[in-house]
């Protein structure tokens, strides 16, 4: 499943997550690295990089840090954004 992973992120021009940065990407890199798989791409690339290969919502919706430590769950985006979850 990891080869897969790393082979579409490869592929494709940027990934989209909600906490991502924090969660999802350090655990993809490091059970690839328990395996053995290399990654592909950098996904922890500085965080505002214009044209990035990730872009975390939940980054976006905090307005770059400046909402501080509030925390934007994704129902409430999904809320605030008419999204039915």
């Amino acid at each position: 499943m990891l080869r897969v992973f790393w082979g579409v992120a490869r592929r494709v021009r940027t990934l989209i997550g909600f906490n991502s940065r924090r969660f999802d990407v350090p655990v993809i890199l490091a059970r690839s690295a328990m395996l053995g798989i290399p990654a592909s791409v950098d996904l922890l690339e500085p965080r505002w990089q214009r044209d990035g290969r990730h872009v975390d919502l939940l980054d976006v919706l905090q307005a770059r840090g400046a909402a501080g430590d509030r925390r934007v769950s994704l129902e409430l985006a999904a809320f605030a954004f008419d999204i039915p979850v």
